[in-house]
């Protein structure tokens, strides 16, 4: 339970250190549970580029993680 407290916050932090534009993604799908066709219609930008965006943002918060 502390462990997950602790790993919980350190993702925060990461999260915090990113980009606003990286942040919004992350927030949408992960927090607000909308999928990548949603937000594919609700930003413009295609379903692919989106996958592709949280994927390499996905790799930064692990290599920030394991800092």
């Amino acid at each position: 339970m502390v462990v997950d407290k602790l790993m919980s916050q350190r993702l925060r932090q990461c999260i915090a250190q990113l980009s606003k534009e990286e942040q919004n993604l992350i927030f949408s799908l992960y927090y607000q549970g909308k999928t990548q066709m949603e937000l594919e219609r609700e930003t413009g930008i295609k379903q692919q580029t989106i996958s592709y965006r949280d994927r390499q943002i996905r790799l930064k918060l692990k290599k920030m993680m394991e800092k």
